[in-house]
């Protein structure tokens, strides 16, 4: 007789449950209706976007970003050899700051931890920047994934 009680207590726990849901959908599906389909993007607010609506923008454009990059950015005297390629990423999060600083591709030498050093170079410059104005998709900021390639070259 108790296990009849209990079951019967189950049974109407999923019930409502049931009904409350369908309630949901139902209300949920007549609200739908009235909105254009087209303009809803559903977005999760941890991914990374690599081609948003809006790029990121370091302040004062990006002039302004080569001109710091190539002011900060410190290789040691024996890693420099002319047409090398420097390929970094990083992630401006939705607050503008900096994080997630991946070196891609870096010249490699004979010299003995020039590929470490020209590593931390970056890292440490990247890391530095001040906030940049984050990307946008709807209008709304979001996380986007940063590529940023230099070729060395002297002057």
């Amino acid at each position: 007789m108790r296990n009849e009680k209990k079951n019967y207590k189950s049974l109407s726990t999923i019930g409502l449950i049931f009904i409350l849901s369908a309630a949901s959908c139902a209300h949920g599906t007549h609200q739908a209706d009235s909105i254009d389909k087209a303009s809803v993007v559903v977005v999760d607010p941890d991914s990374i976007f690599t081609q948003p609506q809006k790029q990121p923008l370091f302040p004062g454009g990006e002039e302004e970003f080569v001109r710091y990059v190539r002011k900060r950015l410190v290789f040691p005297r024996a890693t420099w050899l002319e047409g090398s390629r420097v390929v970094a990423s990083f992630i401006v999060e939705k607050d503008g700051s900096i994080t997630h600083v991946e070196v891609e591709k870096a010249p490699i030498f004979d010299i003995e931890n020039s590929v470490t050093a020209v590593k931390d170079s970056i890292e440490k410059t990247f890391y530095s920047m001040p906030k940049w104005e984050p990307g946008t998709q709807n209008g709304l900021p979001i996380r986007t994934k940063y590529t940023f390639c230099m070729t060395i070259c002297f002057q």
